[in-house]
């Protein structure tokens, strides 16, 4: 009971309303942001947290947005590693593969008449996160009868949504996902009302464009196993079966889905068979040990791309490896997308990524799935190539941010209320091109340290 009465007074103590901002979207819930019922719903559903786990509100000058919605979770003393800090029964979970159980009894039509939707739209692929967000757009269209509705008005109410004139200021990959979510966005609303699995209201295309948000920044993929979810969220590996449906699943953890992102994470999330989804303290580096914030991570932890336009955050002291941008096609170096990265403090660049270029530069043949181990006298041999070849991709990025840095400018001389959001465009760019001038040094440097 002691826990459960330490996480109901950490709660009551922090009320969050939405601060008036013209960068984020205006699409939101009725009702303001409140996370007080929280508090009450979690513990009438069997939510338990460790007696030293408490809420934190960013400070405001530690929140990026200005929107008072950076609320994390940290510890009020050290813990062992393997404590378990929260479980959140899987009653309460959003779970993917539940959900189209639950649709397919309703109607199996409409869940039929939907998938052709995401299908014909190209987005089949995330059905899953459909489903979710299918689940969370009907709770928040049923307002207080919802059973999540203490949870629902515990969600942000901003979210990035960038304009043309913002957009046009981003890299090729960036504007990518920030298109590619709209597009998203508008395949889901038409496979959600033109099925019939949600009704429209008035009211539903701004409720759809919260949920949708909410569950795009809060859900992930699930494995049965610990290492596997790890993996999962990394970018790595494929869904395991779901704890209650023994199919591939991903799943939006109620609570659970509080704590921030760092790379590399403190927290580690694990699934006790039918009955919790757990997260559980896996202890700090070194660097760190002090520290009592808490934190997951959100996946594809060298891609910066994604955190901006899916996130609306950039989480530039945070991320100590950034993806190279080295794209090759049947190339088996590249496959490992965390592996070919820059390092962010001094632009050290792995042997990976220089296996990379060696390989697109002699194409060898080898048997499938065993490539050639390149030795250093072949790097020593062929390095006037791969370096220029390197030299030559770092220059094509940073002359791409070059000339959008100039928009930029533009940009923020005419300003505007509907350009809120450059001044988190031009970290997100500044942050890739300081990367890859660190980058371009190292490429002049010792061959064999750089390799290493």
């Amino acid at each position: 009971m002691r826990k459960i009465s330490h996480f109901l007074m950490a709660l009551c103590m922090l009320a969050v309303e939405r601060s008036a901002s013209s960068s984020s979207s205006p699409s939101v819930p009725a009702s303001k942001r409140n996370v007080n019922d929280l508090s009450r719903w979690a513990s009438e559903q069997g939510v338990v947290m460790h007696e030293s786990l408490r809420w934190k509100q960013q400070a405001a000058n530690e929140d990026d947005d200005g929107n008072d919605d950076n609320i994390g979770v940290e510890l009020t003393e050290p813990v062992e590693p393997g404590t378990v800090l929260l479980k959140v029964p899987r009653s309460i979970v959003f779970d993917a593969g539940r959900i189209r159980s639950e649709l397919e009894a309703e109607s199996p039509e409409k869940v039929g008449a939907a998938l052709a939707r995401l299908r014909s739209d190209g987005f089949e692929q995330h059905a899953e996160g459909f489903f979710i967000f299918a689940k969370v757009l009907r709770c928040c269209l049923e307002g207080e009868s919802s059973a999540w509705a203490p949870y629902i008005q515990s969600l942000p109410r901003n979210f990035v949504e960038f304009s043309s004139a913002e957009k046009s200021c981003l890299p090729y990959y960036a504007k990518y996902i920030a298109d590619y979510q709209e597009e998203k966005l508008a395949s889901f609303c038409e496979a959600a009302f033109g099925s019939g699995l949600v009704s429209e209201a008035p009211g539903s295309s701004e409720q759809a464009r919260f949920a949708f948000c909410a569950v795009s920044s809060r859900f992930w993929k699930t494995s049965s196993t610990e290492e596997g979810t790890a993996a999962l969220m990394k970018g790595m590996g494929d869904s395991s079966s779901s704890p209650t449906t023994k199919q591939p699943t991903s799943e939006l953890v109620p609570v659970g889905d509080m704590f921030n992102h760092r790379e590399p994470p403190n927290v580690a999330i694990a699934h006790e068979g039918d009955d919790y989804v757990s997260f559980v303290y896996k202890g700090n580096t070194s660097g760190d040990e002090d520290n009592l914030d808490l934190y997951i991570t959100y996946g594809q932890p060298s891609n910066p791309h994604r955190f901006l336009g899916v996130f609306g955050f950039v989480p530039v002291a945070d991320m100590p490896n950034l993806w190279s941008h080295l794209v090759y096609v049947d190339n088996p170096f590249t496959e490992n997308v965390e592996a070919m990265t820059f390092r962010t403090s001094d632009g050290h660049i792995p042997k990976q990524v220089w296996d990379a270029v060696l390989y697109a530069l002699l194409e060898p043949k080898h048997p499938p799935g065993e490539p050639p181990e390149f030795t250093e006298e072949q790097h020593t041999k062929y390095r006037s190539y791969t370096a220029d070849i390197l030299k030559g991709h770092i220059e094509k990025q940073l002359e791409e941010l070059a000339t959008l840095k100039k928009k930029i400018q533009m940009v923020e001389a005419i300003g505007g209320s509907s350009n809120g959001n450059i001044g988190l465009v031009r970290q997100h760019n500044e942050f890739l091109s300081g990367v890859f001038e660190k980058a371009a040094k190292q490429v002049g440097g010792d061959p064999q340290e750089e390799r290493t």
